[in-house]
């Protein structure tokens, strides 16, 4: 009689040291390393009849084994700049005041090359945060109209900054 636990209990001494060697090519995190083994051989244990339709036992506990990983790293993502401790160590990001008045000329200098009707499409949207429906009912333009005008104006302030750039 086929017993699936115990087909599991074979697979899992046979194929651990595999497992192992291929996360610790990614890791060298014990711990996580036999979370992730764990959390592969748990999941045969919730559906053991899985093993009968698998052909390539060994590749297929890999990918599982893969995939539980990129798993874990997305959802541990870095929170480098969430972590408030981290910044203050760093000390004040912000630049010193003849820097700050450089740069801010320098933004006003770019938004006047536009014309005045792409400056207020584009400080409507990404300086004061109104979506492109709440432009079009305060100018009367269509939607597609004002994110055209938005990428133009996008599209020539970066062709400006790079000229500036090579002068």
């Amino acid at each position: 009689m086929f017993d699936p636990f115990k087909e599991i209990e074979d697979d899992y001494h046979l194929y651990y040291t595999d497992l192992h060697h291929f996360l610790f090519k990614f890791t060298q995190d014990e711990n996580l390393i036999k979370d992730m083994i764990q959390e592969v051989f748990l999941t045969l244990l919730k559906q053991p009849n899985i093993m009968h339709h698998i052909t390539n036992k060994k590749a297929w506990l890999l990918s599982c084994t893969k995939n539980k990983l990129i798993d874990h790293y997305r959802k541990h993502a870095p929170t480098l700049l969430e972590n408030n401790d981290l910044l203050a160590l760093l000390g004040p990001i912000t630049p010193s005041p003849d820097k700050a008045l450089l740069e801010n000329e320098y933004i006003h200098e770019l938004l006047d090359s536009l014309s005045a009707d792409s400056r207020k499409l584009l400080l409507a949207k990404h300086y004061y945060g109104f979506t492109y429906e709440e432009i079009s009912e305060l100018t009367g333009y269509s939607v597609s109209m004002i994110k055209l005008r938005v990428y133009r104006a996008k599209k020539s302030l970066v062709g400006r900054i790079k000229q500036d750039d090579t002068k």
